[in-house]
């Protein structure tokens, strides 16, 4: 089911497993899934600011309700600080000099011809209700969706967004998998028996706020649509079951063994200085 329009209070609340609601964690083989469910969080201020980019980019008539500017000094005015953000408790409190960045990021967009391409035309915020095949009712609300072309795109707010170290963004912090979750999304409610075209808009968090469009290749997305799908699978059984497997359940005690680039180098016991001259 798609639900275009609906408010994010409303879809937060609404019935559905969704990857904010867990985190996962894997070995390097990608083999050994577990997970735990995610404690509610408070935002920081980078998660903030990439809110803000988000409704910036996406809902700009709705970004002047989101949030307030502070001009204070927060370690010298904490008690006016205190009162501030009880008075604002609804809103995100941002500084000037972040309101201005998010200007520049809304100016930037439009000369970002990838961007404009996925942008144009969208639907944005899109939140869709399926069924797993396995029975568990997942949700996905989704940034930017292009159903003619079946294109789907996440805005991502990062500190960097070089190729090799967001790459690495996508494997440490499971962002894969969460592609994979909203391309079973897609799939489900367009009842498409292919993948859709999965892309990340990724924007700098931090000066010159720099902007590139990143597609995730065939492979690696069908690769990270099957393991949400074991994750999820999981999840349900530890629901039913009340068992919840971790890596120590499923390996035992692992000893924690010397790394083989250390076992050549001799170490002065009286110094502990190495050969090459590292203090250890």
């Amino acid at each position: 089911m798609i639900v275009p329009n609906m408010l994010e209070k409303e879809y937060r609340l609404a019935e559905g497993l969704n990857v904010s609601k867990y985190r996962m964690y894997w070995e390097e083989d990608g083999e050994k899934i577990s997970y735990e469910m995610a404690q509610e969080i408070t935002p920081s201020e980078v998660m903030a600011f990439g809110t803000l980019a988000h409704c910036a980019i996406l809902e700009p008539d709705k970004l002047d309700s989101l949030y307030v500017v502070w001009e204070g000094d927060k370690v010298k005015e904490k008690k006016r600080w205190a009162e501030y953000k009880e008075e604002h408790a609804d809103k995100i409190i941002t500084t000037q000099a972040r309101l201005e960045a998010l200007l520049s990021i809304g100016k930037r967009i439009k000369n970002n011809r990838e961007a404009m391409t996925l942008l144009n035309g969208c639907e944005t915020e899109v939140s869709m209700f399926f069924d797993m095949d396995n029975g568990a009712k997942c949700k996905a609300r989704l940034d930017v969706v292009q159903s003619r072309e079946h294109k789907i795109a996440d805005i991502k707010t990062t500190g960097k967004i070089g190729k090799r170290a967001f790459w690495s963004a996508v494997e440490r912090d499971g962002l894969f998998i969460q592609a994979g979750h909203y391309t079973e999304a897609y799939r489900k409610c367009y009842d498409l028996d292919f993948n859709p075209e999965f892309w990340f808009i990724c924007i700098e968090n931090v000066a010159p706020y720099r902007i590139v469009c990143r597609p995730m290749s065939e492979e690696y997305l069908e690769y990270g649509r099957q393991k949400n799908m074991e994750i999820v699978s999981k999840i349900k059984i530890g629901e039913v079951t009340g068992s919840w497997s971790t890596l120590a359940d499923e390996e035992g005690i692992q000893e924690i063994r010397m790394p083989d680039y250390r076992k050549d180098k001799e170490i002065d016991a009286s110094t502990g200085v190495a050969e090459e001259g590292e203090t250890l």
